[in-house]
This record gives C-alpha cells, structure tokens and sequence, in this order.
C-alpha cells in the first residue's frame, strides 16, 4: 500500500469512497454530513485549508486522512487549555476507510503519517473530533 498526498486526479476515486462510507455504515447519523458531488470534492482536494492523504492498494484509493489547518469551526467556541497557542494547532480532520478495507489497522497508519506531518510543519498541538 502506498499513502500519498491527494490531487485533482484523485477527485472521482474520493467521490467513490465517501459514497462508499455513506452506503456501508449503520449509524450515518452520528457522522457530519459531506459533500461527495465531483465540483465540491475536487474544490475539498485544491483547498489549502486541507492537507489529504490517501492509502493506495494499486489504483484502489482505500482511505483518506485529513488535517484542518483552520480547526473547522473550534477556535473561538472550545476552550483550550491556557499553554495550548492555537497558531500552533491543527486539527486531524475527516477520516474514512473503503468498507472493503476496514480491518487491516489503516487509521492508525493514516493518524501516524499524519502526526509525522504535524511534527515536521512545527504544530504543538492536534486534536480530533470522536
């Protein structure tokens, strides 16, 4: 398996999987909805908000992973702790994994790639929504 940035090209394979994600899960209604038409999902990939990985088996796109350099909608609505500086925060964003794939530890190879990332861009801080 080979985890890689997203690109534009990737834009079809990303609609497959959240269509994917949303046909094969039994409490969707826990989960924050997401657009998954070609035009929002390719503007998702181009937006530098967003650092996306994904998980390749071949040509297969398994997974995706995210960073939220903004925090969605936190900052200014959750009180941090006083020492965290939220410049230095970033939030590990959506998280999906094709229903053929689940199983095999590929979030937790996702979450460490992405902390890796984190380390190198200089945050001190990461959360996730559960």
């Amino acid at each position: 398996m080979n985890i890689r940035q997203l690109n534009v090209n990737d834009t079809e394979k990303f609609c497959d999987l959240i269509v994917d994600m949303y046909s094969n899960l039994e409490n969707l209604e826990w989960f924050s909805p997401m657009p998954y038409d070609y035009d929002n999902v390719k503007s998702m990939i181009e937006n530098p908000r967003f650092y996306i990985i994904g998980v390749f088996d071949e040509e297969n796109l398994c997974a995706v992973s995210s960073l939220d350099y903004k925090c969605g909608k936190l900052i200014g609505k959750v009180e941090f702790p006083k020492e965290c500086n939220t410049d230095k925060l970033v939030e590990i964003g959506f998280t999906m994994v094709s229903s053929k794939y689940r199983g095999r530890g590929i979030m937790k190879i996702m979450v460490a790639n992405l902390l890796e990332k984190i380390k190198a861009d200089g945050f001190e801080w990461a959360f996730g929504k559960v």
